[in-house]
């Protein structure tokens, strides 16, 4: 379950947050603010729609059913933390992975390899500044 959690949730959200922090695309600060809007909504008014969409896939009590939704539920979450984390980053690695011709992908690859490596860190601390004291 936690290797389907990985490989579903925090890759394509490491993938996707390198591309939401490099790439200047049309629309990106809406799609970015719809991400963080959503993150505000609680999940439970949707809970029924889930469950039906469940009940009709035969996905209910299964081990497939809970992994779709703890990966809908992290790759909000994910993709706003690698967003930040990228943005942390200084632009000079990305030309200096150009000038070795090294393509527009292979500069995410390292970055998603370090968050996949360092999540439970970077968890343990968001989680850490949430308390008091």
């Amino acid at each position: 379950m936690a290797t389907l959690h990985m490989v579903g949730s925090v890759l394509p959200a490491a993938l996707c947050g390198c591309v939401c922090s490099r790439v200047r695309l049309r629309g990106r600060k809406a799609g970015l603010l719809s991400i963080l809007i959503l993150q505000m909504f609680p999940s439970f008014p949707t809970s029924i729609a889930v469950y039906m969409l469940f009940l009709n896939f035969g996905l209910l009590d299964s081990l497939t059913g809970l992994a779709l939704v703890s990966i809908a539920a992290a790759l909000p979450y994910n993709i706003w933390l690698t967003k930040g984390c990228t943005d942390s980053l200084p632009a000079s690695l990305d030309e200096a992975a150009a000038i070795e011709a090294a393509g527009a992908v292979v500069p995410a690859v390292p970055i998603t390899i370090l968050y996949i490596v360092l999540q439970r860190y970077l968890v343990t601390g968001a989680a850490a500044g949430a308390e008091k004291g």
